[in-house]
């Protein structure tokens, strides 16, 4: 006996093609939701970091939402981050920093904690230099001219991007 072979009709077609629409809804809606980015309302950094940004950020009179902005932009949340002589979540340049660290019994610049708080202390210090804080991010980040393109009000990409951010 010969089997007929099943061709699809113009219903097989369209239940098909429905059931593709809506697996590719669901995709969607959830790709997008998994995905939000810190350009958002919320952050993404955890709970913890978020935690000391909140009480260092009371100790030394600065808002959270920088040291957050600083992360995300800095290491993207990642508290072993290395770039160079740069390490932890606010890429702090160690060697520049080794006095601070010690006077701040700072041990682990890994250390989500100690590291947001060198970081803190060394923005505490620019802040009381320069208040601008266009500037101090400048000078953060190293730009060698900071001080001229503050006057002018030329902020590097950087410091737009964290004073946007924050």
């Amino acid at each position: 006996m010969r089997r007929r072979r099943r061709t699809f009709g113009w219903i097989d077609t369209a239940i098909i093609i429905a059931f593709t629409i809506v697996v590719l809804l669901i995709f969607f809606s959830v790709s997008t939701k998994s995905s939000a980015k810190a350009e958002d309302n919320d952050t993404w950094l955890s709970p913890e970091i978020q935690s000391y940004c909140e009480d260092i950020g009371m100790e030394y009179g600065i808002c959270p939402e920088l040291f957050e902005a600083m992360i995300e932009a800095e290491s993207s949340g990642n508290a072993g981050a290395v770039n160079g002589s740069c390490k932890g979540l606010m890429q702090v340049n160690v060697p520049c920093h080794r006095d601070r660290m010690k006077r701040l019994s700072v041990d682990d610049i890994y250390d989500e904690e100690q590291n947001i708080r060198v970081a803190a202390d060394y923005l505490l210090e620019l802040f009381e230099e320069y208040e601008d804080p266009g500037l101090v991010l400048m000078k953060y980040n190293g730009t060698s001219n900071a001080a001229e393109r503050a006057e002018r009000g030329d902020y590097t990409c950087y410091a737009r991007k964290i004073l946007k951010r924050s």
